[in-house]
């Protein structure tokens, strides 16, 4: 989760799918959480650059994608979003 959060936000998908599975992981999930540390290896040198836009006073934009019961384990719902201000993510 701290790999999550503090350093790669494009795991949290795949850390939050298999967050659910905590309690009783099988050999599915183990691959797949070897998998996100393949991952995490082959990615560790990419990064983010921001750079300063001079666009004031435009508003921010807001992007959101929903997949209504798309999850055939537990049938509940899937929510990304991504808010831009001067065409960079915030959040």
């Amino acid at each position: 989760m701290y790999l999550m959060v503090c350093t790669q936000l494009d795991i949290a998908f795949a850390i939050g799918v298999l967050s659910c599975h905590i309690a009783s992981p099988g050999n599915v999930h183990m691959l797949a959480v070897k998998h996100v540390f393949w991952y995490l290896c082959r990615t560790s040198r990419y990064r983010l650059e921001f750079c300063m836009n001079n666009s004031i006073g435009t508003p921010p934009i807001a992007y959101v994608d929903s997949d209504w019961v798309g999850d055939w384990a537990d049938r509940k719902s899937i929510l990304g979003y991504t808010i831009l201000l001067d065409g960079e993510a915030i959040s």
